[in-house]
């Protein structure tokens, strides 16, 4: 063979051998998994000279399927017949699907339990080298080589918390970047292109180097927070759209610095899970998301302020939360040691992190500077009704801590508690009076509106609040999913100088259960508090009541001297009687030979519809446009078939496409009917063939 094929042949094998070796570096080195590297490498080596020999010499497609048939008959062989190959993928999965469980809270896929993950990588390794040279030698489409080369550096980009090695990074940046520059000229000049493969790589990987150099690793930022941010928000924002059409609830319309109640109807079941919460402390934890201070009649709305947060006595301890994926805002406790500065409502996750924690205590300090007066501010509309309404309710009180008891009194009674309640009649104009007028039904957001919009009427600052509530036990890990969603009322509270949490939704008081076991409420009570059900079904009855974590109490100085009687605490859940949780049933696992019998129904259902969808779709080719235009889509059909068949079409029909393509001769019907009798030639041919031939044409190369 001459010299001057030979070199195309050597630096194609080279090219595809440096981005093999560099796709899996990239994935094992960012995962930290354990690999034989020299198994590797020699593979790699391997599969990029063969493969480059193969396609650059243009041998037969049979002889290249054997020898692929060999290649990988000696790599499976001693693997087939033992199940590490099997344990391997397993390991490599759970690696993997760990890391995305951590960032999306996706499931687990695989088992730990094998040394190393050679194989599996391996494999990935030829899969890139042969699809390399089939690009470089065969002028294939560049995706052929970028898509599995770049895959492994995808899933660490999205999962990984550490950058790969950077020589493996270096190899894989240097050998796409040589690949992207020179692809035209490979393609339309193949001596000139491939010559420029060659010098194009001393420049580019020259610069590659200074830029290396000038950002050591040490200092590189993950700078995927924004698009990990964005993943997860179109995730959820798709996942909820989902459950919303199966479940009949209505879509979410929401934007994060506004609550349209007007399409407030039944409450989400979604059961996914939003963060791992720690606790140090027992009790009812209220992790704040976001307040909303104006009030509009159908809805309310954040407006542009910064505020400190009322800062916490003396710390009980860290709270540390995990949220799964970057999000919006962070979620505060109350009470913060520390002032927290929140701007809109929110504390924003600019740094997107996802793992933060707080020293906190259940009692706060006088530190608040006094409220706004936006705070007390009503729609005209609103408050025309509501000060009339609130009067019937405080008349005779002596301060603003009975108003507070009186006014969360009457909300808790004013509707019975149903997580199914529908929105509000598009006739109405006030959601906080239709709530307490007409609806006999309702859950947190209109048990939390009703009473701030009662305390505005009140002149007693106050505020609406989402976030999420949960029971916590101390020191161990509780999942906060999205039932635990919730909405409450804070107001300020002149005597302590402290904004408190105000809890006026039924479902406290009435839901008895062990404090820190995480549940559903009883059947016949609201849905408002469910969580994931402990681990451990014996869970023994408790009678001492525990401090409840994030609730308004006492001030530091307060708490020497015992409590005044018509001081406002919100309603806890009863500590005693409490039932036993009755262990779940062992759900029904299908076994293994139904699955496989299952898998294989599946795979010849997606075969079948394939070949019914490309059948399909060639009959309407087949007939498709005016006769000259239809001669060339029948020819170029024909043409596929027969190669398919390893037939050759004959030379009438090519020159009747050429005139149907360059002359100005109109194709006539007789013309036509020589393809129809052709395409019946075929049919012909298929039908004294074998059976499984025959279903293979059919079904896989769809000819029919």
């Amino acid at each position: 063979m001459k010299v001057k094929k030979w070199l195309p042949c050597l630096l194609s094998a080279a090219v595809a051998f440096m981005l093999a070796i560099s796709a899996v570096g990239n994935l094992f080195t960012a995962y930290e998994l354990s690999v034989h590297l020299w198994k590797i490498f020699l593979m790699s080596a391997l599969a990029a000279l063969g493969s480059a020999v193969l396609f650059q010499f243009q041998l037969n497609k049979k002889m290249i399927l054997r020898v692929a048939a060999v290649v990988l008959a000696v790599m499976l062989v001693k693997e087939l017949f033992r199940p590490y190959i099997w344990l391997q993928i397993q390991e490599l999965s759970y690696w993997i699907t760990s890391h995305y469980h951590a960032t999306y809270n996706w499931p687990v896929l695989g088992n730990p339990g094998a040394d190393h993950v050679t194989a599996p990588l391996m494999f990935w390794a030829v899969l890139v080298a042969v699809c390399v040279n089939w690009h470089i030698c065969r002028r294939k489409h560049i995706a052929v080589a970028i898509v599995p080369a770049v895959m492994p550096l995808a899933l660490c980009l999205m999962t990984a918390f550490k950058v790969p090695a950077t020589a493996y990074l270096y190899l894989t940046i240097l050998g796409l970047a040589v690949l992207l520059i020179t692809d035209w000229s490979r393609k339309n000049q193949p001596e000139k292109g491939m010559k420029m493969l060659l010098w194009s790589a001393l420049p580019v990987g020259l610069a590659l180097a200074i830029l290396l150099a000038c950002n050591p690793k040490a200092e590189y930022i993950n700078r995927a927070g924004r698009i990990q941010k964005e993943v997860v928000v179109w995730f959820e924002d798709l996942w909820e759209i989902v459950e919303a059409v199966i479940n009949g609830t209505p879509l979410p319309s929401d934007s994060v610095e506004s609550r349209n109640l007007l399409a407030v109807g039944p409450r989400s079941r979604s059961s996914r899970s939003v963060m791992l919460v720690n606790s140090p402390v027992d009790g009812v934890l209220y992790l704040r998301e976001r307040d909303f201070d104006a009030y509009t009649g159908i809805g309310w709305e954040g407006t542009d302020r910064e505020e400190t947060l009322t800062a916490g006595a003396i710390s009980q301890g860290k709270l540390t939360i995990m949220t799964y994926g970057v999000k919006d805002v962070l979620y505060v406790p109350y009470y913060a040691t520390k002032g927290i500065k929140v701007i809109g409502g929110a504390v924003k996750n600019d740094k997107n992190i996802e793992q933060y924690s707080y020293n906190f205590s259940n009692s706060h300090v006088k530190k608040t500077a006094s409220p706004d007066k936006l705070y007390k501010d009503l729609p005209e509309e609103t408050s025309s009704w509501a000060t009339q309404f609130v009067q019937g309710i405080i008349a005779g009180a002596r301060d603003d801590r009975e108003k507070v008891s009186r006014i969360q009194d009457y909300v808790r009674k004013a509707a019975k508690y149903d997580a199914a309640t529908p929105k509000m009649d598009s006739e109405n104009t006030d959601f906080a009076k239709w709530f307490l007028e007409e609806s006999e039904t309702g859950h947190c957001i209109h048990y939390a509106t009703a009473t701030a919009v009662l305390l505005r009427a009140a002149y007693i600052p106050a505020r609406y609040v989402e976030g999420y509530a949960v029971y916590c036990q101390s020191g161990s890990d509780v999942v906060v999913s999205k039932q635990n969603a919730h909405a409450w009322v804070e107001y300020y509270d002149w005597n302590t100088q402290a904004w408190c949490v105000l809890e006026s939704t039924p479902g406290f008081a009435e839901t008895k259960r062990p404090l820190g076991v995480s549940g559903k409420p009883q059947e016949e009570k609201p849905d408002e508090w469910s969580d994931i059900l402990a681990e451990d079904p014996t869970v023994k009855e408790t009678t001492d009541g525990k401090p409840v974590v994030g609730l308004g109490g006492n001030s530091e100085e307060e708490t020497e001297t015992t409590a005044p009687k018509d001081e406002v605490t919100p309603d806890l859940p009863d500590q005693n009687d409490l039932p036993q949780p009755q262990p779940e049933k062992t759900p029904w696992q299908m076994h293994e030979w139904m699955k496989i019998v299952l898998g294989c129904l599946l795979l010849i259902l997606c075969i079948v519809l394939q070949g019914y969808v490309r059948i399909f779709v060639k009959r309407k080719l087949w007939n498709r446009g005016q006769p000259n235009a239809r001669t060339i889509w029948r020819w170029r059909l024909l043409r596929t078939d027969a190669k398919l068949l390893n037939q050759t079409v004959p030379k009438e029909l090519d020159d009747l496409a050429q005139k149907a393509r360059f002359s100005q001769h109109e194709i006539q019907p007789e013309e036509l009917r020589c393809y129809e009798d052709y395409r019946l030639t075929l049919l012909a041919a298929v039908t004294e063939k074998p059976w499984y031939q025959r279903l293979f044409i059919k079904w896989i190369l769809a000819i029919a």
